[in-house]
């Protein structure tokens, strides 16, 4: 109905303006906003919305990435997503003197969650790479 309302080219403008505004506006929001909180709380359908706003999967806000994040929870379906949208199985971890690759957090999950193991190792990532100590990662049989 307002479409139809005869407008000024003013109005015209400031109708697109207001339309654009809700549209880009939120997604510029989400393309910068943190995984980790999605993660944390588990939100696959929240996490997926962030990716598809253009949110980098190899963010690092704190000490981890989401991927780390989402390995050290066990959550296959998470890790899965972002691998799929192009985060690094090779990533590492950013603490003090402490840079350990994912698969390290991976490894060390219980046998029913070894799933994530599989998907890292289906997506890249290199058995060979070594922690801070230069200890090598001990993948189950």
């Amino acid at each position: 109905m307002l479409l139809a309302a005869p407008l000024s080219q003013t109005g015209r403008w400031a109708l697109f303006a207001a339309t654009a505004c809700f549209f880009v506006l939120p997604w510029v929001v989400l393309r910068h906003t943190s995984m980790l909180p999605s993660i944390a709380a588990g939100n696959e359908a929240h996490l997926k919305l962030l990716l598809w706003c253009g949110a980098d999967p190899n963010e690092r806000p704190q000490d981890e990435t989401p991927l780390i994040a989402a390995v050290q929870l066990g959550r296959a379906d998470l890790v899965e997503t972002l691998l799929r949208h192009g985060a690094d199985p090779n990533g590492r971890s950013s603490a003090f003197m402490n840079s350990t690759p994912v698969l390290f957090y991976a490894a060390q999950l219980p046998a029913d969650k070894q799933r994530v193991l599989g998907l890292l190792l289906q997506f890249g990532a290199d058995s060979t790479l070594t922690n801070g100590s230069g200890q090598r990662v001990r993948l189950p049989r």
